[in-house]
């Protein structure tokens, strides 16, 4: 089983997750503790956990977003290039569209990030 510090998948998940990506989020909601962005890794965690226990996702949509989200969570923790979190979560919406309680887990995400991205 992986061991992660934040994000919880269960035995029967770890076939269809893309396990390298999660274990990286995981590494980036950890590295954001203690600084500017640790909300923004909290609901990270959040979103990251709704998707993986999302059963309105086919796996290739579940690791799209997995993949979506690992970019996003480097980019908060690291350079924070505003067209790169932008265009990372314009694609995530569209991903999780029709997903209400995503939508949902999305929309606070980006109201979080957005104040970290220059006017």
């Amino acid at each position: 089983s992986h061991t992660l510090n934040n994000i919880q998948i269960s035995q029967s998940q770890i076939g269809v997750l893309n396990t390298g990506s999660i274990q990286r989020i995981d590494a980036a909601i950890t590295l954001s503790k203690g600084s500017d962005a640790e909300q923004i890794g909290a609901l990270i965690n959040d979103f990251t956990q709704a998707v993986i226990q999302s059963k309105e996702l086919d796996t290739t949509r579940l690791n799209e977003i997995i993949d979506l989200t690992e970019t996003l969570a480097e980019e908060v923790v690291g350079k924070r290039r505003p067209a790169t979190i932008t265009a990372v979560m314009k694609a995530i919406a569209e991903k999780v569209s029709g997903v209400a309680a995503l939508v949902s887990a999305a929309d606070s995400l980006w109201q979080a990030i957005r104040p970290l991205l220059p006017a």
